[in-house]
């Protein structure tokens, strides 16, 4: 059985197998990110700090690109409400205040309305667009990913997370 540290190696290898002719890695090379010998060990995740740190850059750029395009449909005023209330979860969660952050997720109808009209642009976006599909399965990988290494690290395993990981590790190797 593997560790999580190992799990979590195979999961950015995948992720990396994953991109193999996207382009990623002349990104990488071009925008200084790593140099080209570098990075064929962060895309085969053989060096674990620098794979998941390049790999965690590009699906933070890549969800920035997937949210800008979401708010040119959906204007942010529509969701004012759900955006205060994260701001709020999100200070408690840096303050580390359970109590505020389970008040603001007991009423958070309009943040599951948000969420549901980025599911259906994601699922619009990706019937339309085959690019807009692979993307958001590498998107899909990364929060996967990072959902694991917080499970892990926090001592709350979650095996779900290991459950919807699984399709990818056995696409992917």
């Amino acid at each position: 059985m593997l560790g999580g540290f190992h799990l979590t190696k195979t999961a950015l290898y995948c992720a990396g197998n994953f991109l193999k002719g996207s382009g990623v890695k002349e990104i990488f090379i071009e925008c200084g990110i790593f140099g080209p010998k570098t990075v064929d060990s962060v895309m085969n995740g053989k060096h674990y700090n620098r794979s998941l740190e390049g790999l965690t850059i590009l699906s933070d750029s890549m969800t920035r690109m997937k949210m800008k395009a979401f708010w040119k449909e959906h204007p942010p005023q529509n969701y004012s409400d759900a955006i205060v209330k994260l701001e709020r979860f999100q200070k408690a969660l840096c303050d580390n205040n359970k109590a505020v952050s389970q008040s603001v997720m007991s009423e958070c109808n309009t943040v599951n309305k948000l969420k549901q009209d980025i599911d259906c642009f994601e699922k619009v976006c990706s019937q339309s667009s085959s690019q807009c599909k692979y993307w958001f399965n590498f998107l899909k990988i990364m929060n996967l990913i990072r959902n694991f290494i917080r499970s892990e690290r926090d001592g709350d395993l979650n095996m779900k997370t290991i459950q919807d990981l699984f399709p990818f590790l056995v696409v992917t190797v």
